[in-house]
């Protein structure tokens, strides 16, 4: 699996312990964080780690930012992203496997090295369980994208 890896000045801290899990699972690691010590604005990174999932440039992405809200928020308004923010690994599992999340977004000042670490295992071992419940419910999300009423989408199945 190719995981890009996105953060700001306030996630750049957790950077090396995410790479590490990333290599340890057997995944590529792309690192599109900021070069350089200063201060970033945090939208242009969530944007570069998210465009690339939605390319299918990489299979995933995780962005780190001081709590990981201000990376959901923005990597959420791109088309095709389900970006989660987890700060456990229950929300890790339940994001990939009831929800197909793509990208995770994690606060890198509110959670230790060992609760991020095993955060990202979680993440890139669980996959989506592809029950049609939950194919519809992102039929439903993909129609937001487009402008459109969800309840509009045909229910079937469970």
């Amino acid at each position: 699996m190719k995981v890009a890896v996105a953060y700001d000045h306030r996630g750049r801290g957790r950077v090396g312990c995410v790479k590490a899990t990333i290599e340890q699972q057997g995944h590529d690691f792309v690192d599109l964080g900021p070069e350089g010590e200063g201060t970033v604005d945090f939208p242009d990174f969530a944007h570069a780690a998210a465009t690339r999932v939605a390319e299918n440039d990489v299979d995933t992405a995780i962005l780190l930012g001081a709590t990981g809200m201000e990376m959901d928020m923005s990597a959420n308004k791109l088309k095709g992203i389900r970006a989660a923010r987890c700060n456990d690994e229950l929300d890790a599992h339940t994001a990939r496997l009831h929800f197909d999340a793509n990208v995770l977004c994690l606060p890198g000042e509110l959670v230790n090295e060992t609760v991020l670490r095993r955060i990202v295992e979680v993440w890139l071992e669980t996959g989506f369980a592809k029950r049609e419940r939950a194919e519809r419910r992102i039929r439903k999300i993909e129609a937001l994208e487009q402008g459109a009423d969800p309840r509009q989408v045909p229910h079937t199945g469970d």
